[in-house]
């Protein structure tokens, strides 16, 4: 026939049935149509019939050499290459060297796009546990983080989502921090939840209380656009009203680097050059993406900020192509004309397709070829001629993501539609030969404006994402051109701004002044400050620092924002809830309200609609399963003397001067108000002149001390060390009860305001000194508060040895020595004393042995009938001649069953060995059990508690 015969020719059609179908097909000048399935359609571009678009209303991101969209669009701007070598602290890369067809277990590769911070998370914001989160897939914490910076991103509040009908679909495939773990021997019910693919979507939804579809998706490459593509027809068919789509891919082990080599699609020169001549393979890359996704009318209703409007989306896979990892051409060509169609839109409506194009040799060539026939088919239906389009791929410039790839084309596109211009290629060179451009196509190699296409038509464009197993997805994306606004009306308006800590306040403040200055460039500088009210207010960012600028010009606002961010002086019509002036008397009460708990009910301003504003930083800790040195049995010896336990002893240790106290703020709370101002007046006398003293009385343990913390910050007061005096006459277990619930009060407090300093908090106790004493507890709080924020340091002093008289004198001693590095527990009898845990060898002692336990006795064993209980009565029972009685709360059948026979079995005599179900945590049932114990046995000698249930969760939550 004449026709040529190349390889994207050979591998689109991989059989000879189908080649000669192609050649027949081409000696008859006619293309050959695969059978698509139509809908009815509306003529090409039309505006009538929007139901069926989808806004995308909220957008955030961690790219490669980008923490946020807007250090991503720079990048994209800047043409530059965010590709480096592995970070050292992943893995030896270097130890890996070696040629992957020939050496097991090596690569060439040791190149990829990494993000910062990739075990960095906020736990306590969301409630998790910092063990849970230490389990939890990294991935599934930047999936989290990324869905709450969607939703404000889009001017809203996450708490208000609760109970609606909202979907969460999110890409996923590689699970490498659960092999970290798994390796490691790390299994545990957190590591479950943790790292199952399910959970990356159950979890967002749980936490955010919303009740529509929840969705992992895994079909490889393609899997945040297949996300995409099932929320987009969630919302058409009526599923959920809102939608959170996207997906994330972190890089934690070398196993794919070696596979993926070995496979033939990884670059062995680390650089993805899509389009080009010198295409040798991808580079892997990780990040994370998340839309909120919501039906056109709603967003235009809400006055929301659209970045762009989904008309068009279409799945498939590739069927059976020249392999089971080979692209066809056909299959995408149909992926293609399905998006178009689904859209109402032509080939000439599209001036830009963002490609899957992920630089492999022959990969690009038959994806170009798919676009081509694509197009092609349609516009031979309209008669429409070829118009420019050009083509480009985010990869070049960061990496394959992946599972993610997909969410980053969007991200891609969106910052491409705002700022008006197409990013360059920073690879392309020349153009690969296996690629023909025709029919208007042509590569964007360096940044640009968008081709013009129709007179004043919005910009659209294509997004292809294909999964390395077949499964192909394209959305089709328009811009929405905002319509003209009156002119704004004046007047003094409050805008709220808030941080977790002081310093993360000054970033958020920074952040916002730079981005109102590019808002003005764009918007009437008046409608600019009613636009940025409005979304702050209305997606409440209530972090435990919060403050309220008043203003009736945007410069104002931009200048009290310069001024927080520098840590200069605060303009007059600026309050912070903290050590800083107070609102005026005459601002209105819900400013009042949102200053002191961060909720309001903010007045509607009808004029503006939100803006994309940056967000708050988290307050962001490391979060990461520690590598443990777990020591071995010596060759010689016990192996009881590797076992080692702790033993509280007290050190006589002087106290030490370092602390100035003529410029710190002391707090001192008491349970009566003579007490209170006797022991200040007293104190004040050792105490530099320029020291403050603050005082306040707690009539009920329930509500706390008056004045409250939260009033001495309005006043300008901020305690930089606070003292909790005991009872003038106290009692034991009442008082310590009544200290217990003061303390823990007032350490929730400090911890929910998220201070960025030390603060210590000295417990005076005068209770007599015992090992089981209530105040021992308190100290033990003191401990658990330290492990989940350093920076409050609970220190119990005991003086109940000490005369009266001289404890002023010996709290104002010890005001003044070396602040602590960690909570201490100090008593003064004789001399001071700190408590301090010794390190002894289990080896040093009598191992535990049976000498606890004596011939006929009889003893209670709750939790005996688990793994861990008939191991040791195993031993037990091979020893002495007892009876041990097992409870729990199942009853006796399976498991229980088969452990308790096996051990009386293993006994004397099988009556020494029973069982009773029993929840030990029911105070009757428990009672029941030990009575019918000793009416049957006539004692019972000990208890032996194996009980291992637990509830863990964050302290002061």
């Amino acid at each position: 026939f004449g026709a040529p015969i190349d390889a994207v020719t050979l591998f689109t059609y991989p059989t000879l049935r189908s080649l000669g179908g192609f050649l027949a097909d081409q000696g008859l000048g006619a293309e050959r149509l695969a059978p698509i399935v139509q809908r009815a359609a509306g003529p090409a571009g039309e505006e009538g019939d929007r139901s069926r678009d989808v806004a995308i209303v909220g957008l955030a991101c961690r790219l490669p050499g980008a923490a946020s969209k807007e250090e991503f669009w720079a990048n994209q701007a800047a043409g530059r290459n965010c590709i480096r070598e592995v970070p050292k602290d992943r893995w030896d890369c270097d130890a890996l060297l070696g040629d992957p067809h020939r050496d097991d277990g090596r690569t060439d590769v040791k190149w990829g796009g990494f993000i910062a911070g990739e075990d960095l998370f906020s736990p306590e914001f969301f409630g998790i546990s910092t063990y849970e989160a230490e389990l939890m897939d990294p991935q599934h914490r930047l999936f989290l983080k990324a869905a709450w910076e969607a939703i404000w991103d889009a001017g809203y509040d996450p708490k208000g989502f609760g109970g609606r009908a909202i979907g969460v679909f999110a890409g996923v495939q590689f699970q490498d921090y659960q092999k970290l773990l798994n390796d490691r021997k790390r299994l545990s019910a957190q590591v479950c939840t943790g790292n199952a693919h399910a959970m990356l979507a159950n979890r967002v939804s749980f936490l955010l209380d919303i009740h529509g579809p929840s969705e992992a998706v895994d079909t490889a490459c393609s899997s945040s656009l297949v996300a995409v593509h099932r929320a987009v027809r969630a919302i058409r068919e009526g599923e959920c009203e809102l939608a959170i789509a996207g997906g994330v891919n972190l890089l934690l082990t070398p196993d794919l680097f070696i596979m993926g080599r070995q496979l033939g699609v990884l670059s062995p020169t680390g650089q993805c050059r899509t389009f080009d001549a010198g295409a040798d393979g991808y580079v892997r890359a990780e990040g994370v993406g998340a839309l909120l996704l919501k039906p056109f009318a709603d967003a235009q209703k809400d006055r929301d900020h659209i970045y762009a409007v989904i008309k068009g989306t279409a799945v498939n896979h590739g069927g059976k192509a020249a392999s089971l990892t080979a692209p066809n051409s056909r299959a995408q060509s149909d992926l293609v004309v399905r998006a178009l169609r689904d859209a109402r839109l032509t080939p000439n409506d599209i001036a830009y397709v963002e490609m899957h194009g992920t630089g492999t040799e022959l990969g690009d060539p038959i994806e170009v070829e798919g676009v081509k026939s694509a197009f092609r088919r349609l516009r031979s239906e309209t008669g429409l001629t070829p118009s420019p389009c050009a083509i480009g791929s985010v990869k070049t410039n960061i990496g394959h993501l992946e599972p993610a790839a997909g969410v980053a084309g969007v991200a891609n596109v969106l910052m491409a539609m705002q700022h008006g211009r197409l990013p360059g290629l920073s690879n392309f060179r020349r153009l690969n030969p296996q690629i023909v451009l025709e029919d208007g196509l042509f590569v964007q190699a360096e940044s640009g404006a968008w081709p013009v296409g129709t007179a004043n038509a919005p910009l659209a464009a294509v997004v292809n994402s294909f999964g390395f197993g077949g499964a192909n997805a394209s959305i089709v994306l328009q811009q929405e051109r905002e319509a003209p606004r009156r002119e704004s009306r004046a007047g003094e308006i409050f805008v709220p701004i808030s941080g977790s800590s002081a310093e993360l306040i000054k970033l958020h403040a920074g952040a916002l002044a730079r981005a109102i200055e590019a808002a003005e460039s764009r918007d009437d500088p008046a409608q600019v400050l009613r636009d940025v009210a409005f979304t702050l207010q209305s997606r409440n960012e209530n972090r435990p620092v919060r403050a309220v600028i008043r203003a009736s010009a945007v410069s104002e606002l931009k200048n009290a924002l310069a001024a927080m961010a520098a840590g200069s002086p605060l303009p007059e019509d600026t309050a912070i809830f903290g050590p800083a002036p107070s609102p005026r008397a005459d601002w209105p009460d819900h400013v009042w309200l949102w200053l002191e708990n961060g909720n309001a009910a903010w007045p509607d301003l009808p004029d503006a609609k939100r803006l994309p504003l940056p967000i708050s930083p988290w307050p962001d800790k490391r979060c990461w399963f520690e590598e443990r040195e777990i020591a071995g049995p010596q060759a010689t010896g016990s192996a009881m003397a590797e076992l080692a336990y702790l033993r509280p002893v007290w050190r006589q240790k002087a106290a030490v001067p370092g602390r100035r106290l003529d410029h710190q703020c002391i707090w001192l709370i008491g349970r009566d108000d003579e007490h209170v101002e006797a022991f200040r007046a007293e104190l004040h006398e050792h105490l530099p002149a320029k020291a403050t003293l603050l005082t306040s009385v707690v009539k009920d343990a329930a509500t706390g001390p008056e004045p409250s913390l939260e009033v001495w910050n309005l006043a300008g007061d901020e305690p930089d060390i606070i003292v909790l005096l005991p009872e003038r006459q106290p009692t034991l277990d009442p008082a310590a009860q009544a200290e217990t619930k003061i303390l823990f009060g007032l350490a929730k407090e400090l911890m929910e305001r998220s201070f960025d300093r030390n603060v210590d908090v000295f417990h005076v106790a005068a209770q007599e000194f015992g090992a089981a004493s209530a105040i021992d507890a308190l100290a033990a709080l003191a401990k658990s508060a330290f492990l989940e924020n350093e920076r409050l340091r609970i220190l119990t002093l005991y003086l109940g040895d000490k005369s009266r008289a001289d404890w002023p004198s010996l709290l104002a001693a010890e005001l003044a020595s070396e602040p602590a590095e960690t909570p201490l527990t100090i008593r003064y009898a004789a001399s001071r004393a700190l408590r301090e845990l010794e390190a002894a060898q289990l080896g040093e002692r009598q191992a535990p042995s049976t000498s606890w336990f004596r011939d006929g006795g009889v003893y209670l064993v709750p939790g005996g009938a688990g793994e861990l209980g008939y191991r040791l009565l195993e031993k037990l029972l091979e020893e002495i001649d007892a009876t041990f009685i097992l409870s729990g709360r199942s009853p006796c059948d399976g498991a229980v069953k088969q452990r308790v026979d096996a051990l009386a079995a293993k006994a004397r005599r099988p009556d020494r060995v029973g069982y009773i179900q029993c929840d030990i945590a029911d105070l009757d049932q428990t009672r029941a059990m030990v009575r019918a114990v000793a009416e049957r046995h006539g004692r019972v000698n000990g208890i032996l508690n194996l009980v291992t249930a637990h509830n863990d969760a964050y302290l002061f939550n």
